[in-house]
């Protein structure tokens, strides 16, 4: 690879050719392209080998994968010319000039690299010695914008491994290049709009290792952070009041029946209102379902109880013919199920009440039916509900749904799969954060 600059003053003179690269790379006057290298890697084939020969899947996958040679553009800054400093904006004068190489977009199947003459400057004016921004890159970045955004773009669909493959470049170029895009955006970020949030939280590592993921009333990810407790939200508040938010104009939060972030809520968020979702209603009902269900099979003499665990915990509209003829037969054989199944359908159409006086009322019949004829299990439910009922109740006022959380949820754990799973979590946070928010970034 020639890391060299051309030194001989005579090669300076632009061609028309590295004028039509000038061009495709979007320079201005005041730079030129002064050569171009191209060291191309050619295969070696013996005679007792075909010119044309049948290969594999994964040879195939693997010559695409591998760069076929190094591609070098030569830019200078044109001589003779004054700049202004990017401290204090004076003009100056180049004192020297310093070559520095950035990684580009590949061309035709070759790593590319570009080779720039930089002016370094002296300023009379804040005595410094900067140097004069290379247009095609930031400042200290080793990469192009262009590189940067395809990066970007590529990653929204595919693993950080397969985009540095495709591009010739190091994970630690792609992870460099995510990095500043996301702290970048993230110090832009806007909260002012916020005014419900979607709060959940899902698997990062082995065990009881979680993080919890904040969504707006828009169901885009706008804060993570590792842990599900109640520092979670003294986090939380302090980032929402960072990027312009206001913890009292959130109107709710949406999340499961988990006690770990209710304390932190009424003590961060105190105007508003937490409403626990109706699928985790459903869901504990059920399951102290299926417990009467477990518990009536031991002592069932005939075949009517054998496979009903779907019979039960579908909705009665939604079983098939079959299912109500097993249906039937189980209020013929075990009463006790049959009144647990009918004490959980109830309780799904009540909750689905608007008007919040009408749905406490129903609720408070519903408590006293269960606590009255119910089995064990749904009175042991009934005791939790009882003390919680006005998170029940909240939802008259707010009918939302946390299934767009559990939705994001799936999402993340598809990248954690894609990835099979990040030994860095702040990785794993940018990636939630390209993926599933609406961060703008800026090449």
């Amino acid at each position: 690879m020639n890391t060299l600059f051309p030194v001989d003053k005579t090669v300076y003179a632009e061609t028309p050719d590295n004028r039509l690269v000038r061009a495709e790379l979007r320079l201005s006057d005041r730079w030129k392209v002064v050569g171009k290298h191209v060291d191309m890697v050619c295969e070696e084939r013996s005679d007792d080998v075909p010119e044309f020969d049948v290969v594999s899947a994964a040879q195939l996958r693997s010559r695409q994968h591998t760069s076929r040679g190094c591609v070098e553009i030569f830019v200078s800054a044109q001589p003779g010319q004054r700049y202004r400093c990017p401290v204090c904006g004076c003009s100056c004068k180049p004192l020297c000039y310093e070559v520095r190489r950035y990684h580009h977009l590949p061309e035709q199947g070759c790593e590319c690299w570009i080779i720039a003459r930089i002016p370094k400057l002296i300023c009379r004016g804040c005595g410094g010695t900067p140097q004069v921004p290379f247009p095609l890159s930031d400042r200290r970045a080793s990469y192009t914008r262009d590189l940067a955004e395809e990066v970007m773009s590529s990653l929204t669909s595919r693993s950080r491994s397969s985009v540095a493959s495709d591009l010739f470049i190091s994970t630690d170029i792609v992870d460099s290049i995510l990095d500043r895009q996301i702290t970048d955006a993230m110090k832009e970020q806007d909260l002012s709009h916020v005014s419900g949030v979607f709060l959940d939280e899902t698997q990062y590592g082995h065990g009881q290792d979680y993080i919890s993921v904040f969504l707006d009333q828009n169901h885009k990810v706008i804060y993570a952070c590792r842990g599900h407790g109640k520092d979670v939200l003294e986090r939380f508040c302090g980032h929402l009041i960072l990027q312009g938010g206001d913890p009292g104009n959130i109107r709710f939060f949406s999340t499961d029946m988990s006690t770990a972030y209710e304390s932190g809520i009424l003590e961060h968020f105190r105007n508003a209102i937490l409403v626990w979702d109706r699928f985790h209603l459903i869901k504990s009902l059920n399951e102290a379902l299926n417990n009467v269900r477990k518990r009536t099979l031991k002592r069932a003499s005939g075949e009517s109880l054998k496979s009903v665990k779907y019979v039960v915990l579908k909705h009665f509209q939604n079983q098939t013919p079959e299912q109500e003829e097993k249906m039937s037969q189980i209020r013929m054989v075990n009463p006790e199920l049959a009144i647990a199944f009918d004490m959980k359908e109830v309780f799904s159409d009540i909750i689905l009440i608007r008007d919040r006086n009408s749905m406490a009322a129903m609720l408070k019949w519903w408590i006293g039916w269960v606590e009255s004829e119910g089995p064990k299990e749904f009175v042991d439910k009934v005791r939790w509900i009882r003390e919680k009922i006005g998170r029940i109740l909240d939802w008259a006022i707010f009918p939302i749904s946390n299934s767009a959380s559990e939705g994001v949820n799936k999402n993340i754990q598809d990248i954690r799969r894609q990835a099979c799973g990040y030994r860095n979590v702040q990785n794993f946070f940018q990636m939630i954060f390209l993926r599933q928010s609406e961060l703008e970034f800026r090449f």
